[in-house]
């Protein structure tokens, strides 16, 4: 990791103002946003923020109050001013999974401090070119406890008139509401207020409201009430959840970080959905980290579909041989899976290993302990019990394990999620999440938590019949939304309906894979629905990256509809989802493909909900993609340089008739009995060990044929 921070004084960038108010300001490196800060006569901070273009200051956030209530002062009035120091803050990293893994943390940072009754407060803000951030610093140093009971920070909106796209907060947080469309102003259908992250509009300019960096010497906040004229105020966890034993507060000594509050800001969704500000805030892994085991990708997960089937070890063995042949390399055995009994669970994971298909399992993180599912609902909490499970599960050759039901934001499991990743991550185990908090960045902490719930998704088809209705407009939501601050466990792939009716449609359904950004994508349905799929949709699924080099909005309305283009390597994939009861035409113009030749496969809408059509053709980088929806459809469009460099073919093929074309070809694949496979390359084919043609197949490796 290269790290460069300089301290430097420079009027034009950080423009010290100090008047009668004393006034601060910190622009962005592209000086189109700017964040003011002002201490008011009575020693009470306020922030507001401006978007500046053609040397016109408007304002996105009004005047908006500061403060943090800590157990021994309120730091809100009678403060006075101390010093100011500031940074640049110049950082290359890289994330192991997320909408775009090589990134640059890019800032000007300023740290305000201040005094009231010998006691000090810092306020460090930074200004990027997509948003403004900002935290509470306790900057002295002391080994006693101190309590931060709450604070007092507002977002006042430019103007109360517009819409806001909003999840309403749960008195036991577990984030599995709907996000829908509001007003701005309009009260939330929970008396617990919003939750993170919330979008709004207003003024033609769009601002994402959510937090970043929480750390174990804190909670997770939410957004507590409206105030009025668009002034929404941030507070602590709901003290009354499934724990209300556990203090809402949190403690620590001194020095003390509070998380990092966070506005993105832009004139189009672009720079909301293109955004990775919550990652930049995060605390960083140690670059002398090996991340090098972290291997992910798409799973098949039998408990959406048979929720006694976890304790079968046939069934489970038949998902095994599914995910072969889709080109899978996981499977999810969920709750109850203790009750296969140990020979045979470790007997799955070897038969899983004869097909290099990857087995997790399920636990309960403790939260619910009233909902066991057959597992210990306090071994995630004994660390000791804990570490010798994992050093017991990763002897028997566990990649993952999905954790369930934290269902709390307060300090104490905030500190069990830090446990539990650490400790996993020392005995190399992946890490799913469900049943927890929103993201906070920890993805660039901890590069083994590939995912978390946190959404109302396909799980609620089940249980929720009005879910099976609203789903599609939520969905699009989702992606303007929740998304936007860290990976999402949707369970998309919902195909079937004779088990639930939904009314989003088979390609909706699949475009979710691309629609959707996971660490690690988990499908719900039973195996037999993809496998039922023609070629060139298996052929998609079991080729879909999990972890992406670029994202771009294409276009979009939340409620309504999205299409966005994720880029991995040289092949991208622009999918779409109609939220709406009416058909949606789009017209895709790839401007951001290089020039050159392309092959294009397609996955659209068919004449019907169930049906879907697939094609495959040649595409030159200049044309154009119409595309209809249907009500509630989708699509996904994959575009593959016709003769890249390279090609590495570790997947499995089955039942296709696609070529596989590159300058060079390094094969380690199987063949299916049912395959028909041809290799074409220009410079060489090299067919290494693991490869092998099964009886039936059709094999043909070709020199040439390959060209842009």
């Amino acid at each position: 990791m290269n790290v460069f921070r300089c301290f430097i004084i420079l009027l034009l960038v950080f423009s010290l103002n100090v008047s009668a108010q004393n006034q601060w300001q910190v622009t962005s490196p592209n000086g189109q946003l700017q964040a003011k800060i002002t201490l008011n006569e009575f020693g009470i901070l306020y922030y507001s923020v401006d978007y500046i273009e053609n040397s016109i200051n408007t304002q996105v956030i009004q005047s908006s109050m500061l403060g943090v209530e800590r157990a021994d002062e309120n730091f809100i009035g009678n403060l006075t001013f101390e010093s100011i120091t500031n940074q640049v803050i110049n950082e290359n990293y890289s994330m192991v999974s997320g909408k775009q893994l090589s990134l640059q943390n890019y800032a000007n940072e300023i740290t305000i401090t201040f005094v009231k009754f010998s006691k000090k407060l810092s306020l460090i803000f930074r200004a990027y070119n997509d948003g403004i951030a900002f935290r509470y610093y306790f900057p002295e140093t002391s080994n006693n406890n101190y309590t931060v009971r709450g604070e007092h920070t507002r977002v006042k909106l430019a103007s109360s008139a517009g819409k806001a796209w909003m999840q309403p907060y749960d008195v036991v947080p577990y984030y599995e509401k709907r996000i829908n469309e509001y007003n701005i102003g309009q009260d939330s259908p929970s008396e617990a207020g919003w939750a993170f992250p919330a979008l709004f509009n207003t003024n033609n300019y769009w601002v994402l409201v959510s937090e970043s960096d929480v750390s174990r010497n804190n909670y997770v906040s939410h957004i507590n009430r409206y105030v009025g004229s668009g002034d929404y105020k941030i507070d602590a966890p709901i003290q009354g959840d499934f724990k209300p034993n556990i203090t809402n507060s949190a403690t620590s000594t001194l020095p003390w970080a509070l998380p990092w509050r966070v506005l993105i800001i832009g004139k189009s969704p672009s720079t909301i959905i293109e955004s990775n500000l919550v990652n930049h805030l995060a605390t960083s892994l140690s670059n002398t980290t090996d991340t090098s085991w972290i291997k992910s990708g798409v799973g098949l997960w039998s408990w959406w579909s048979d929720l006694g089937s976890p304790t079968n070890y046939q069934r489970q063995r038949e998902y095994i041989k599914a995910a072969d042949s889709l080109g899978l390399k996981h499977i999810v055995v969920d709750g109850t899976w203790e009750v296969m009994g140990e020979t045979n669970f470790r007997n799955l994971i070897s038969f899983g290993d004869s097909l290099g298909v990857s087995v997790w399992n399920w636990y309960d993180a403790g939260g619910l302990c009233e909902q066991t599912f057959g597992s210990d609902c306090n071994l995630m909490r004994d660390r000791n019990r804990r570490r010798a499970e994992f050093a017991k599960i990763h002897e028997w050759g566990v990649v993952g394990i999905k954790l369930d039901f934290f269902m709390s934001d307060k300090q104490e499991f905030i500190k069990l999620y830090f446990d539990i990743l650490e400790d996993a991550a020392e005995f190399k185990l992946l890490v799913l999440m469900h049943g927890c908090t929103i993201p906070q960045g920890w993805q660039r902490r901890f590069p083994n938590l590939l995912s978390s719930e946190a959404v109302e998704g396909n799980e609620m088809l089940l249980f929720r019949e009005e879910f099976r209705y609203d789903s599609p407009h939520h969905n699009v939501n989702i992606a303007f939304t929740r998304n936007v601050i860290g990976s999402i466990d949707f369970t998309p792939g919902v195909l079937s309906t004779d088990r639930v009716f939904h009314n989003t449609t088979t390609a909706h359904e699949l475009a979710l894979l691309s629609v959707f950004e996971t660490g690690f994508t988990t499908l719900a349905d039973r195996y037999q629905s993809y496998l039922q799929l023609p070629a060139i949709a298996k052929d998609i699924i079991g080729t879909m990256p999990v972890a992406w080099d670029e994202t771009k909005f294409i276009e979009g309305i939340p409620d309504n509809y999205i299409v966005l283009a994720r880029r991995k390597g040289d092949t991208w994939y622009v999918s779409g989802i109609n939220g709406k009861s009416t058909s949606r035409s789009v017209t895709i113009l790839p401007t951001f493909l290089q020039t050159g030749n392309y092959q294009k496969q397609m996955l659209i809408d068919g004449a019907d909900a169930r049906q879907v059509n697939v094609s495959q053709e040649n595409f030159q980088s200049n044309g154009q993609i119409p595309i209809t929806m249907l009500p509630y459809g989708g699509f996904t469009v994959v575009l593959k340089t016709s003769c890249p460099n390279e090609l590495n073919l570790v997947q499995g093929i089955n039942a296709t008739t696609i070529p596989y074309t590159a300058q060079t070809i390094q094969a380690s694949n199987i063949v299916g009995s049912s395959a028909n496979a041809v290799y074409s390359a220009n410079k060489f084919i090299q067919l290494n060990a693991g490869f092998s043609a099964q009886m039936g197949s059709v094999f043909k490796a070709e020199i040439g044929g390959c060209t842009n």
